[in-house]
């Protein structure tokens, strides 16, 4: 008897490991938008030392993810854009971790790890009408917001990634681009 009983709850198990595999199988698809909130420090106290505080704080969204089948560029956008009067907020591409040493960023099989595509990274507006290829870190940043434009990008604001050549080997190929985020003073 003992050894039905073991059986039947191992087969109740079983059941429902089956049907939890059968639920995760319906997903196909998720995105998510990764968002940074920087919030001013403390004012200072009344007769405090301290210098003038930095008050200006903001809200990026980058997208987690892009898929070249179904659009032609993806859009860096804010929600939030409190900047002092001579700041501004620059969206730049990490050249370092992003591009190989030739230049290219690098597009890889999932399935095959040595098969890639090189790819050129540009910056430009939703307009589609001017894209600059990024060709170093010094003409990295592919957004910039200031205290005039609030929100709406005052430069560029949208990023198109773009093969180089043509790719013989079919199948399914991703990368990460990195950014950094910074408040500059001019």
């Amino acid at each position: 008897m003992k050894k039905k009983g073991f059986s039947l709850m191992l087969c109740i198990a079983l059941v429902f490991t089956m049907s939890a595999s059968a639920f995760a199988a319906d997903i196909t698809e998720a995105s998510t938008t990764v968002t940074k909130t920087v919030e001013a420090p403390p004012a200072p106290d009344v007769g405090s030392s301290a210098g003038p505080s930095n008050e200006s704080s903001y809200e990026i969204s980058i997208p987690a993810s892009f898929s070249m089948d179904s659009a032609e560029f993806f859009e860096i956008t804010a929600s939030k854009m409190e900047l002092e009067e001579k700041q501004e907020l620059h969206v730049m591409v990490d050249y370092d971790r992003t591009f190989g040493p030739d230049g290219y960023f690098y597009l890889a099989n999932v399935e095959n790890l040595y098969l890639t595509i090189p790819c050129t990274i540009s910056k430009g507006y939703s307009s589609g009408v001017y894209w600059e290829t990024i060709t170093g870190s010094d003409n990295s940043s592919v957004a910039v917001f200031n205290n005039i434009a609030g929100t709406t990008p005052d430069l560029f604001g949208a990023v198109k990634v773009s093969t180089v050549g043509a790719q013989t080997a079919a199948g399914t190929y991703t990368g990460k681009i990195y950014f950094n985020i910074q408040i500059l003073n001019y």
